[in-house]
């Protein structure tokens, strides 16, 4: 898997990008290197190989000769102001992305300036040159940029999520089946079943989605297939169902943590959301309530009851800093509808959850109108935050300073 992507013109530099990619190789192993006529297999998809190699990718390195800048289409215009050139594509997803870009001069080149460079590119001045010569100077120098970008070169798991989901799924079955092995009477809480079963199907479900956006067929097809086998599970009463189905599909998701797709594909239409913030909040409450319902109408646990509501204090903790948070977002961007609209959610979730806090510490049960008054809201509020961070307003435009009037002073 790719670690470093070599972006260059190859008029200038075709020699030093096939010597720098085989000291990199030597340094951080072989397959460490993107460079287009070695990753790029004949007959492929020219474009979405591209694409890939710059998702996989943490470093780019722009290899700048003294007519990089320069270089013209057959019309006379510079090869870098055209949107179609794959140089500019390059390092402005790279940018765009806030991936490292390190800048390489050859051959006595400079560091453009930023009125040299398209608009998208003018981050790339501001970006820490490193000075690239040949023999005898070619180790040093390299050993040198090394240095600017080893630690993000290491290697690091591709879902850090996924990873966490996984090991947890782990522990709680070790745990399980320590407990069943040993005949001892350790407590089984609601919280092993959740990391069991629960968690690693939602794990499931981001894999997936994220192997269908970047392309890796072989491993959607992997995680298809565990997720119909997970699928199967759960409708079924299976007594080996825990080892047989949901083992390997943790396993499963161990290894697509470390080494499955890191970045999701980039293309120009994908929408991202409005609100990064309120769309985490989305899932943790999502997760959060899911793990009550699921534990107070399913576990017949003495600790399902406590349980479920430590699951749905959390919920509605997560919503009410959510909704804050798209209500300061509607204010800002003076979005009156949304502003109404997640006010009027807000309003009563505040003194309900501060009654089901004392109905909690005073173990008083509420009624059966006002739980249902409150599963709905809850559910309201969820569905509304998931709405919110895709579609709703966006931050505020950054303010250019005015320009000064001029004043004419009349004699």
């Amino acid at each position: 898997m790719p670690s470093i992507f070599i972006s260059y013109r190859r008029e200038e530099a075709a020699d030093m990008s096939g010597r720098i990619a085989d000291f990199l190789d030597r340094r951080f192993g072989a397959g460490t290197v993107f460079r287009d006529v070695n990753a790029i297999m004949a007959g492929s998809n020219y474009v979405m190989a591209l694409q890939r190699g710059l998702d996989e990718s943490r470093v780019v390195l722009v290899l700048i000769g003294p007519r990089w800048i320069h270089m013209q289409e057959s019309n006379g215009v510079r090869r870098i102001d055209s949107p179609s050139d794959f140089v500019r594509y390059e390092i402005g997803t790279a940018l765009r992305s806030g991936k490292l870009v390190v800048p390489l001069l050859l051959d006595g080149a400079t560091l453009p300036t930023a009125e040299q460079l398209p608009p998208d590119l003018t981050a790339l001045a501001e970006r820490t040159p490193i000075v690239l010569r040949n023999d005898p100077y070619f180790a040093d120098d390299m050993a040198k940029a090394i240095t600017a970008f080893q630690s993000t070169v290491s290697w690091a798991p591709a879902s850090a999520g996924v990873l966490g989901v996984a090991v947890a799924g782990m522990l709680a079955l070790a745990y399980f089946s320590v407990s069943a092995a040993t005949a001892t009477r350790l407590p089984h809480l609601g919280i092993t079943d959740f990391l069991m079963f629960i968690a690693p199907n939602f794990a499931l479900i981001f894999a997936i989605v994220r192997s269908a956006r970047t392309r890796r067929w072989l491993w959607l097809s992997v995680l298809l297939a565990a997720g119909l086998a997970a699928l199967l599970g759960g409708l079924s009463s299976w007594p080996y169902t825990l080892y047989v189905i949901n083992l390997p599909n943790i396993l499963v998701l161990f290894v697509f943590a470390l080494f499955g797709p890191r970045q999701l594909y980039n293309s120009p239409e994908k929408q991202h959301p409005t609100h990064h913030g309120v769309f985490t909040m989305f899932w943790v409450a999502l997760l959060a309530f899911y793990f009550a319902v699921r534990v107070t109408y399913s576990s017949k646990l003495s600790t399902a009851e406590l349980e479920g509501e430590l699951g749905l204090a959390a919920a509605w903790g997560v919503i009410l800093i959510g909704n804050a948070l798209g209500l300061v977002r509607s204010w800002q961007t003076h979005n009156r509808v949304w502003f109404i609209a997640l006010a009027i959610l807000f309003v009563p979730s505040f003194p309900l959850f501060l009654v089901g806090l004392v109905s909690f510490f005073i173990t008083v049960n509420m009624e059966n109108a006002l739980a249902g008054l409150v599963t709905l809201l809850i559910v309201a509020q969820i569905i509304t935050m998931g709405i919110f961070s895709w579609w709703g307003p966006r931050a505020l435009p950054a303010r250019l300073s005015a320009a000064p009037v001029p004043v004419t002073v009349q004699p």
